[in-house]
């Protein structure tokens, strides 16, 4: 019998009892990037580059700290790497990527995915200003009520949103090759409609390839990409357009879709548009 490569394992996932767990959580920001006028590709590149304001910003916030994937001090996440694309100023594709290390110890505390994308936004906006198109996320996803519940207290952040900002989305869901989270799409919705979440409204939810959100490049490579699983897409509606908003959208959908009272299993989340 052949065994295949298991696509995990280039991600930082490791098995742990008849699960698998990851250190590891990759953001992809698309859209474009316009620098401002006295900043330069060379500036991104051999002075402060994405890495270095990133990082530089999660420290000053006391969410991470400069030693990689130590977390002998309990931050939120350890600093992986990250990359401004290029060109800097390109159009449609994706601008930039990052890669965290956080703790396994996921019953102790919800995956920090505001703060590192909150993190990613302030790194690029302070080198251009950013037209988002989507973002996409590869993350643990865990069936976690008190994730859940961590998120819906920070509900009043979005109340007073300009009612004229609401956008439709869509919300493609990956679980990757053997994944069995297409099964389950009925009951997904129904938990989403059934938690309190204020301004945010999920409509429907499909497995019809048309309707998935699919920016490139992609945060993983071609061993998570094969394609003809079935993968799921929500169709809801956020308060706003912002990294906040599609933050919110992204972790509580991590916390819906995984397997309940097992280990978490790796997802692809991606949000645009509708």
């Amino acid at each position: 019998m052949t065994t295949r490569p298991n696509p995990y394992l280039s991600f930082g996932w490791h098995a742990v009892g008849d699960g698998l767990v990851s250190p590891t959580i990759f953001v992809g920001v698309y859209g474009s990037l316009q620098l401002h006028s006295w900043i330069t590709a060379e500036t991104v590149e051999l002075e402060e580059d994405a890495y270095s304001l990133f990082m530089s910003r999660s420290i000053s916030m006391g969410w991470s700290t400069a030693g990689g994937n130590d977390l002998t001090k309990e931050p939120l996440w350890g600093m992986n790497e990250a990359e401004i694309d290029r060109p800097p100023d390109n159009l449609n594709g994706r601008i930039a990527w990052f890669q965290v290390g956080v703790s396994d110890r996921f019953d102790a505390r919800p995956l920090p995915v505001l703060p590192i994308l909150a993190c990613a936004d302030d790194a690029l906006n302070r080198v251009g200003e950013v037209h988002l198109d989507a973002l996409q996320v590869f993350l643990p996803m865990h069936d976690d009520g008190d994730a859940a519940g961590h998120l819906v207290s920070g509900l009043n952040w979005f109340a007073i949103c300009d009612p004229d900002a609401r956008t439709s989305v869509r919300i493609t869901i990956d679980g990757g090759d053997g994944s069995a989270v297409h099964h389950r799409a009925a009951d997904i919705l129904a938990t989403l409609q059934q938690i309190n979440t204020g301004a945010f409204h999920f409509d429907s939810i499909s497995i019809d390839d048309s309707m998935v959100v699919d920016p490139i490049p992609a945060v993983v490579d071609e061993r998570w990409l094969v394609r003809g699983h079935p993968r799921l897409t929500l169709v809801a509606t956020t308060p706003e357009w912002s990294v906040d908003a599609l933050g919110w959208i992204i972790a509580l959908v991590a916390a819906v879709c995984g397997p309940s009272g097992r280990r978490p299993t790796p997802g692809l989340i991606s949000i645009g548009r509708n």
